[in-house]
């Protein structure tokens, strides 16, 4: 709500919701089911995997911020259907914690090349205004 500079009214507005709860809600008197908390991140477009991400894997909501969270959440989102595809007609086999994480070590390595790049061509090549 600070983000977007939003009052508990507007609050109201987008989720429907009486004035008292979101006031309960917010003033933490309020427990809140799932329900309420979809329909919360929903009005403040708060992607429920980032937040989760952040809050219960890093025990920082700051985290939700974190570009790297961001780029997490999408690869959990898209992740299973490209394996799928993948893999599709093979036999498939677990990967054992070594093997992940030298798979995480490579994509790691390869968002940050492709930071590197993107860096080295924004210096290069720089678009009016940034």
């Amino acid at each position: 709500m600070d983000r977007d500079h939003l009052r508990p009214c507007d609050l109201v507005k987008r989720t429907g919701y009486t004035k008292s709860k979101i006031s309960r809600i917010l003033s933490g008197a309020y427990q809140i089911d799932s329900i309420t908390l979809h329909t919360i991140f929903d009005a403040l477009k708060i992607d429920l995997l980032r937040a989760l991400l952040a809050v219960g894997r890093l025990g920082d909501w700051q985290q939700y911020f974190d570009p790297d969270v961001e780029i997490i959440a999408d690869l959990i989102d898209v992740l299973p259907s490209a394996l799928n595809k993948a893999r599709a007609g093979n036999s498939r086999a677990r990967i054992s914690l070594p093997g992940t994480i030298i798979l995480a070590d490579r994509l790691s390595e390869m968002i940050a090349l492709n930071d590197r790049e993107t860096a080295t061509r924004r210096r290069e090549r720089p678009i009016a205004g940034f």
